[in-house]
């Protein structure tokens, strides 16, 4: 624990939001621990796992919106990405226009 008496938790997904479920059972943990008041909650994002924060995601039939668990996390915790991969994902806020729903933890 903390000095401020919360645990804190880093995640990072670096898979694709679809195809396996990797994604959405860490993104499940996260929006659980991020309900917790002594708790802070980190996600970030890189590698093919940037693409679950892409904004208007298709959701292929039979799958959760990846897109849409992120917004709780954000609500209570924070999550990010790398600019470096700025090419393929949502641009840093404050390197590049942000086209996602990520707030920076980190610019690279």
């Amino acid at each position: 624990m903390t000095e401020n008496n919360k645990t804190n938790y880093l995640l990072i997904i670096n898979d694709g939001p679809y195809g396996n479920e990797r994604p959405y059972n860490a993104l499940r943990l996260a929006m659980n621990l991020a309900k917790r008041e002594e708790t802070s909650v980190r996600v970030f994002l890189m590698g093919d796992g940037v693409q679950c924060a892409v904004k208007g995601q298709d959701t292929p039939q039979g799958f959760y919106n990846i897109e849409r668990m992120l917004l709780p996390i954000l609500r209570n915790g924070e999550v990010a990405t790398c600019d470096l991969l700025y090419q393929y994902t949502p641009r840093c806020s404050r390197c590049h226009e942000n086209n996602s729903h990520l707030q920076v933890l980190f610019c690279y």
